[in-house]
């Protein structure tokens, strides 16, 4: 994450920022493991970018008794190689909905978008260090994801959340 004028960031490079030589490096690992069409898409990029893969789960999204509420990506950024933003979105959607009809509370419909936003934040950690690290980390992922899997589906079976936060 050094740029061309040899400036560190810390989560992204704009284009034009990212050092020749390293996209160079980058474009000729990319030949050497990924198919002819993905090869193809990373020669025709010129100025590319970078930024960090983060993640982030807000441990508070209703704020002025429910007149400010923190949903999608304000709520809970969750890694993008799981894709659960669209999930995150259509759930949030139908518990707000929910919440808006006045079916539930202000306070339940945070309890349930945040337990089923830590959820999901807990298996994409797991999933991540699965392909990425050493395998006694992603078993220790795993045991952190089914923990908070328990801790959730006995809520659900307590009916203090919907079968949707699964």
């Amino acid at each position: 994450m050094t740029d061309i004028g040899g400036v560190r960031h810390h989560t992204k490079l704009a284009p034009a920022e990212v050092q020749p030589r390293v996209w160079e490096m980058q474009r000729a690992v990319g030949r050497t493991v990924f198919a002819p069409p993905y090869v193809e898409v990373l020669e025709n990029i010129s100025s590319p970018f970078i930024h960090l893969i983060t993640d982030y789960i807000s441990s508070q999204i209703s704020f002025l008794e429910g007149r400010v509420l923190l949903v999608g990506d304000a709520s809970a950024l969750l890694r993008p190689h799981i894709a659960f933003s669209t999930n995150q979105a259509a759930y949030q959607t139908f518990i707000t909905e929910k919440m808006i009809q006045g079916e539930i509370t202000v306070d339940q419909w945070e309890y349930q978008i945040l337990e089923a936003a830590h959820l999901h934040w807990r298996r994409s950690i797991w999933f991540g260090e699965f392909f990425q690290r050493p395998l006694h980390i992603a078993i220790g992922s795993a045991l952190r994801y089914w923990v908070r899997a328990a801790r959730v589906a006995f809520a659900v079976w307590m009916r203090w959340l919907p079968n949707q936060a699964i």
